[in-house]
């Protein structure tokens, strides 16, 4: 049904199965927590707490994308072959991907310096929501438990690789160039609603940044493992630092 749309309709109404999924995950697990904890329980709960975080996460993931881009798919009878390029991964492409998440490290501190004039226009809410979303990393990555760890890694960079590379390099760049945009274009497009989708504001550049090269690895290769591969290697090795910082081992500070 949804293949007879123009691309530019068929996105949104993917980003419709993307809302409605990700209310049907957010019900799913409001009604899993008041059938196994107890509701005193629940007023209590710490919503910075590591364990709430990862089962927050874990939903957002699986719903908000994996689940919207299957019933796209289904609704629309298209192929997964059709819609995302993946091939075996070579080594030269592999280490250009590698040098490029280098530089992406390196470049984010000034694009977050370039950002931090926003915190003087920005209403205060949006300061505060942004807040306690890095105070729900660092108590989630800043810890010494190394199951914990491993949890993290997977639901917070593996899985996130995955599901949001599908979403906005192998969906969306896709149907921008169907539309007649140039790939430049396409590239830049997603990169944007990428960076707005994690609503934070005081690293939107960063974000943009990370998107535009996550785009920009896809369309030279023709192949999404690569972005799937970068996005990994990015959100993995910040993990897996702030976990070193946490347990008080040594580790390499970019």
């Amino acid at each position: 049904m949804l293949k007879t749309f123009s691309p530019g309709l068929q996105v949104i109404m993917f980003i419709l199965l993307v809302i409605f999924s990700a209310m049907m995950g957010n019900a799913l697990l409001g009604l899993a927590l008041a059938v196994t904890v107890s509701q005193d329980t629940l007023m209590q709960i710490d919503i910075t707490d590591p364990r709430l975080v990862i089962a927050l996460n874990l939903f957002s993931q699986v719903f908000s994308f994996l689940v919207a881009f299957l019933l796209y798919l289904r609704l629309s009878g298209e192929r997964f072959s059709d819609m995302v390029h993946m091939q075996s991964i070579k080594l030269k492409p592999l280490l250009f991907t590698v040098g490029l998440l280098i530089v992406c490290f390196y470049a984010f501190p000034l694009f977050e310096f370039i950002n931090e004039p926003l915190r003087q226009i920005l209403p205060v809410e949006i300061l505060e929501s942004e807040i306690l979303t890095d105070q729900r990393h660092d108590a989630l990555f800043i810890q010494s438990d190394p199951i914990q760890f491993v949890f993290a890694l997977i639901v917070m960079a593996l899985l996130p690789a995955i599901f949001e590379e599908l979403v906005f390099r192998g969906f969306l760049i896709k149907k921008m160039l169907q539309s007649g945009m140039s790939e430049y274009g396409a590239i830049l497009m997603s990169s944007a609603i990428f960076a707005l989708v994690h609503m934070q504001p005081m690293k939107f550049l960063a974000m943009f940044t990370l998107g535009a090269a996550l785009g920009f690895v896809y369309m030279r290769f023709r192949n999404l493992k690569y972005a799937m591969v970068l996005h990994f290697l990015f959100n993995g090795t910040q993990i897996t630092m702030t976990f070193l910082a946490g347990s008080g081992l040594p580790y390499l500070d970019f």
